[in-house]
Order: C-alpha cells, then structure tokens, then sequence
C-alpha cells in the first residue's frame, strides 16, 4: 500500500504492518529507512504496554527455580514475585531449554508481553568470566550468550551459595529454625553451609555498612573422618568410586543426598551390638531409586528402622562437625546458616543435642562455637532472594 504518512521518503511500503517477531518483544518494520523507523515506532510504542521485569533464579542438580518481578520492586518485598516456576533439572537437555519453557509460561500466565530489564541466575557451581558449568548437571551456562539469545539486556550469573549468603540479611526469622541461641547478631560475620544434591559454603562479611558474600567451592575440600566408623566410610566410598587408599574424598562425597543411601549400605554391612548385618537392599524393593535418601530420613524420623535411624544419626554427627569447622575458619559470630534441600526435611535430627555436641566439639574452642547461633533456613527460595538483591547491587 502506499504509504500514507509525510516522512519523505515517497516510497510505497508497509509502515502499518507492524510484525511482531515470536519469542519475543521486537518490531519489525517492513521497508522503511532506520530514520524514519524511529519516529514510526515512537507512535506504535504510545499504544502498546511492554513491562519490564527482573528474573531472579536457583539452578541446581535437583530443580531449576526461576522468578520474575516488577522492575521497581525492592530486595525486602521479594513474596511479590510476578510469575515464579519450579522445574525439574535432569528433564532438560539444557539451561536455554528450561528457560523457553519458562518465558512461554509465563507469557501465558501473565497474558501480557514483557521484557526482561536485568537477571541474576544462582547457579550449583564456580562461576569464572560470566559462564558456570553446573557441578551436577550436564549444562554450561553463559551469561552473555543466554542474554542475547532472550534479549535480556543485563545478566549476570552467582555462585548458588553466594546467593543463599546474600538473602540471609535480607529474610525475617520467620524464615529460620534456630537450633543454637535465638537469632543471628546483624553486623557480625555470618556463614552459610548447605547440603542437597551437592554441599556448599559460603561466608558473609560485614564491611560497616553492608554484607558481601564470599563464594567458594569448600564442598570439595578433604573430608576429615573424626572416629573409626567415619574413616570406615570413607573406605567405602573410595572403594565404590575406585579410588586408591590415599586418593581424595570431598567433603560433599560424603555429605550430599545421595551418601545418605550409601551410608545406609555401608551400616547395613557393619553388624553393630545388637542389630544383625541386614540384606542392604531389602527396604528399597518397590520405590524408584530417586526417592532412597527420603525414604531412609523419612523412616528415621518416625523411628521405623533402626538402622535408618543409626544413619541419620552419623549424617548428623560429619554434617554438624564440619558446620563447626566453617564456624571456625570464619569465625562466625554473627550465625551459622543451614541451608539446602536437607536439613528442612530432617529438622527434628539436626534440632538435637547430637547435633550441637558435634558442631562445639572442637577442643578449646567449645565454649566460643556454644555462643554462636545456628540455624536451618527453611525457605526453599533463598537463593532466588539473594540473586534479587544482587541485582539491587546492580542499579
């Protein structure tokens, strides 16, 4: 059609025929010069709402968690997410899969178009020059690639631990079960150590005027077996991944969900007073493999098995000695933090004397670690909080 407009340009085009490209919030519009695109567009724009979000999100081994949020939100109102979805990690090829998913969702949900102003993802792995290859997953992720490809204008990609570290200050205690003294001391160095499909640590420095989080990748430090059992099960677990006697066994070897399920195998080897060596396999007959590790917790709890409880009892013991041992490297007077998938599914285990014996028994030192507090975080989204107050960081 001749183009009915007076820009100039006197040629018979289709400026009326705004395209919308799929997938996302671009405009095309056919053959008409940049120049005068702008001001066509200008007018298009006046009738046309874009909203602008900022996405936060938790990828990890078990689930990818992914929000969205109103721009002008502030770190402290994070309960008034636009749009939030939860995704099961291993069913995905990669990130980009997800995260297409994802944005179709919500366009659905939302029933409006949206772009996405700045995101932060928290990610189960060492972050190095913007990509992260997920520690239990086949994904790389690459900030700069994920960003254009979804026309995210800035992104950014945190250590998963970094971004439990940043929420901390930012959650009432509503979020927290404290198992040692009543509630964090704000202003004080604060750690975090959080044990799901992986373990993490992570420590929170107070510079005066604010929190930064320090990332690490402390999970795979050498494990420290402190009695004969302990060391007996870290034979086990060299034995079952090939390992030579003096080769490494991390930290997260031996405290991740699923040495819940070896530790289980190992004891039901390991005749111990009364209890008889019991056929390891016997209690798994008819539960997919998957959910092993919350079957044994889940029949500790409720003392169904003794030997189930006898393993929660020794996950307890290695994971309040080596909450001690963080404890001590960062001197955490302000709070030992538990986070992860974990601990708030085993809440009456790690809220027990045992636990707190094991955290404080470190010699001269005992009476400093029963001063600290301790707590679980049982907010399941602390580290979609945290990545929304990077972002904050960010402006």
């Amino acid at each position: 059609m001749e183009c009915k407009e007076t820009y100039g340009c006197n040629r018979y085009i289709a400026c009326y025929q705004i395209l919308r490209v799929p997938g996302n919030s671009l405009f095309v519009l056919a053959g008409c010069p940049l120049v005068f695109i702008v001001v066509i567009l200008d007018k298009v724009m006046k009738n046309v709402k874009i909203f602008q979000m900022l996405l936060a999100g938790d990828i990890g081994g078990t689930k990818t968690q992914l929000a969205l949020y109103d721009a002008s939100i502030e770190p402290e109102k994070t309960h008034e997410q636009s749009f939030y979805k939860s995704y099961p990690s291993t069913a995905f090829k990669d990130f980009e899969t997800v995260f297409s998913l994802f944005i179709k969702d919500a366009r659905n949900a939302l029933q409006k178009d949206f772009i996405i102003k700045k995101g932060a993802l928290a990610v189960a792995g060492p972050v190095d020059k913007a990509v992260c290859k997920v520690t239990n997953l086949s994904w790389t992720l690459s900030a700069s690639q994920i960003a254009n490809q979804f026309n995210i204008t800035s992104l950014i990609l945190i250590n998963d631990l970094q971004a439990i570290a940043y929420a901390v200050p930012f959650m009432s205690e509503e979020n927290f079960v404290f198992i040692q003294n009543e509630s964090l001391i704000r202003g004080q160095t604060m750690a975090v150590i959080a044990p799901g499909t992986g373990l993490g640590e992570a420590v929170l420095h107070w510079d005066g005027h604010r929190y930064h989080a320090l990332a690490s990748e402390a999970g795979h430090a050498d494990f420290a077996p402190l009695n004969e059992i302990q060391f007996e099960f870290v034979e086990f677990c060299r034995k079952k991944d090939g390992l030579l006697f003096n080769q490494h066994v991390g930290i997260e070897r031996v405290l991740s969900g699923d040495s819940i399920v070896d530790l289980y195998h190992f004891l039901s080897q390991r005749s111990e007073g009364k209890r008889p060596i019991k056929e390891p396999d016997a209690l798994f007959k008819g539960h997919a493999e998957s959910g092993w590790s919350a079957l044994i917790s889940s029949r500790a709890l409720n003392n169904e098995d003794e030997l189930c409880v006898e393993v929660m009892e020794l996950y307890a013991s290695m994971l309040a000695a080596e909450a001690g041992n963080l404890a001590l490297r960062s001197l955490a007077y302000g709070g030992v933090v538990i986070g992860g998938g974990i601990a708030p599914k085993i809440l009456p285990i790690i809220n027990s004397d045992l636990f707190r014996k094991n955290f404080s028994a470190k010699g001269r030192f005992q009476n400093m670690l029963e001063d600290m507090p301790v707590s679980i975080c049982v907010n399941v989204q602390a580290p979609i909080v945290g990545a929304l107050e990077w972002i904050s960081r960010e402006k």
